[in-house]
């Protein structure tokens, strides 16, 4: 949308956006309905021609990535996450969870699978649920922090994504409780 193109993201700003909508058709209802019909039919083809037609935005792309990563833990979840957000063939990962540290590369994914799976299969059946959120898009790179509650406690975990194509994938994920 216009908003966040220009860098809002609260639903405030969409209210603001409306009410002013609301008064340039007030105000100037009658100057549009004197414009000729062929004229208006311009307008509307040349709006529609720069719609993104129905393309998710960036920021609809990361809240996709937040919807994937939270929730219940499931072995099937894990492989859909990895599958769509971790690509080693074109971004390395670098996992930093409590006091292990391990780096992927093109060549390890059976190796990330097996140690995903393990670390987080004693949590399998456990819904993570966001406490507080913070996402900082700026170009191709993003930053998402989380603090998550579950019946075990709560974690921080962040994650730095880059854009490659139109895919967001994981190149950093730090987990501290």
């Amino acid at each position: 949308s216009a908003n966040e193109a220009a860098g809002a993201h609260s639903r405030l700003a969409g209210l603001v956006a409306g009410l002013a909508m609301i008064v340039l058709v007030a105000g100037a209802g009658t100057s549009i309905a004197r414009l000729p019909q062929p004229v208006l039919a311009a307008v509307v083809i040349v709006v529609w021609a720069l719609l993104p037609a129905g393309k998710p935005s960036d920021r609809d792309r990361i809240d996709a990535f937040i919807d994937a990563v939270t929730g219940t833990l499931s072995a099937e979840g894990v492989e859909a996450g990895l599958a769509k957000y971790v690509d080693l063939s074109r971004v390395p990962l670098s996992v930093n969870a409590m006091i292990r540290q391990r780096s992927y590369g093109p060549g390890d994914a059976d190796a990330l699978r097996a140690d995903a799976m393990r670390g987080l299969r004693p949590y399998f059946g456990t819904t993570l649920r966001i406490l507080q959120q913070r996402v900082k898009v700026e170009g191709a790179d993003a930053h998402v922090g989380l603090r998550l509650f579950s019946g075990q406690g709560m974690a921080e975990v962040d994650f730095d994504l880059t854009k490659s194509g139109e895919d967001w994938l994981v190149r950093r994920v730090s987990i501290t409780r």
